[in-house]
């Protein structure tokens, strides 16, 4: 394929890119069983690369996220046609689907050892903003430290609670001057995709009572079907660990048996992951500016 050739997809793609998605990663992928909801939705846009008899042999997906940002993700190759411009052409055309729409940024995350989308993206503009890291870890609920490092519970601090409304502003204010939000260049996780955070992130979690606090600070904690995701929370070091026992402590309180963490990549934060028994994998951040 000398020219590729990129347009919106359709019901009838979803045969050939749960094809080429069946193996993306080790456990499989998401794309095939996703594919379908995405193409209702209002606020995204999924996109194909096609071969000369139409079929996709390529897929991305771009989100808008807020009236000025859009997220780009999901993009896969068929192994036959990569190095072949296909990424580089679906993420073209979504940055086109967002500037129509009102978009001025767009951002995307490469995992830190995924080399050759690094360079892909930034021969497109893109450049790094930022550095997460996601870490994850399953809980036994049958032992008798939940939290799992075999340490005494009592060294550590009380349960984390609910936090009351009055709670929104200093924990917002707190995390915006602390070196979490420069690290994480002031973004939030929404699932997998980010954008700028603002207080009303905190007054929503604390209205749906997902926004917790306790002595070491406040996190938002996210739960689905017996899983937790804490997309944000804030911390100073000397309590970071601490902390991130506290939250594995509620986590197994509740009954849940897998919790993961995406967040800003400070040495001092993921230390703590760490050593709280949590398995942790660096993600790049990158934004271009599309006006």
């Amino acid at each position: 394929m000398s020219e590729a050739a990129v347009r919106r997809a359709r019901p009838e793609d979803h045969a050939a890119v749960a094809a080429f998605t069946a193996n993306t990663f080790e456990w499989g992928d998401y794309v095939a069983e996703a594919f379908p909801g995405w193409l209702a939705l209002e606020e995204a846009a999924v996109f194909v690369a096609t071969d000369a008899d139409d079929t996709a042999v390529a897929v991305a997906r771009v989100v808008q996220l807020s009236p000025r940002e859009i997220w780009m993700h999901a993009a896969r190759v068929h192994p036959d046609h990569r190095r072949q411009g296909l990424g580089s052409a679906m993420n073209e055309s979504g940055l086109a689907w967002g500037r129509e729409r009102g978009a001025v940024v767009a951002g995307l995350m490469t995992d830190v050892s995924n080399v050759a989308a690094q360079g892909q993206v930034a021969s497109m503009g893109y450049r790094s903003v930022a550095t997460w890291f996601y870490a994850n870890r399953t809980i036994d609920p049958g032992t008798a430290d939940p939290a799992g490092d075999g340490l005494d519970l009592e060294e550590h601090p009380q349960p984390l609670a609910a936090a009351p409304s009055v709670d929104i502003e200093p924990a917002y204010l707190t995390w915006a001057s602390s070196e979490l939000a420069t690290a994480g260049h002031d973004l939030i996780p929404r699932g997998w995709s980010m954008r700028r955070m603002s207080v009303d992130d905190v007054a929503t979690a604390a209205r749906d009572r997902t926004l917790y606090e306790g002595p070491a600070g406040w996190s938002i904690i996210e739960r689905d079907d017996g899983r937790v995701w804490v997309p944000w929370l804030v911390t100073i070091p000397d309590d970071a660990y601490s902390f991130v026992r506290a939250i594995t402590a509620r986590v197994a309180a509740d009954g849940c048996t897998d919790v993961s963490l995406l967040l800003p990549r400070v040495p001092w934060l993921e230390s703590a992951a760490e050593r709280a028994g949590f398995s942790v994998h660096p993600h790049i951040v990158w934004q271009i500016e599309i006006v």
